[in-house]
């Protein structure tokens, strides 16, 4: 039995950035940015959908090289 309190995990997904805004600090245009897929909008242009994200909505920035000892995650 699993109660009726309980909060099941949320599964996150990957994206790759194609616009910013012109407040936007820590992403850049081709970075992949991981988000939850229950907080967003989405608009579509051309026949395309796109997905709208605040920059505050974002859990991880995946990073193009790995160091030593660095998860390749950044925020």
């Amino acid at each position: 039995m699993i109660p009726a309190t309980v909060q099941m995990g949320r599964r996150l997904a990957w994206a790759k950035v194609v616009a910013t805004g012109s407040s936007v600090r820590t992403v850049k245009l081709d970075d992949r940015v991981l988000f939850d897929p229950a907080e967003r909008s989405e608009v579509e242009l051309h026949r395309k959908t796109y997905i709208l994200l605040r920059e505050r909505d974002l859990h991880a920035v995946a990073a193009e090289r790995l160091q030593d000892g660095s998860t390749g995650l950044y925020l």
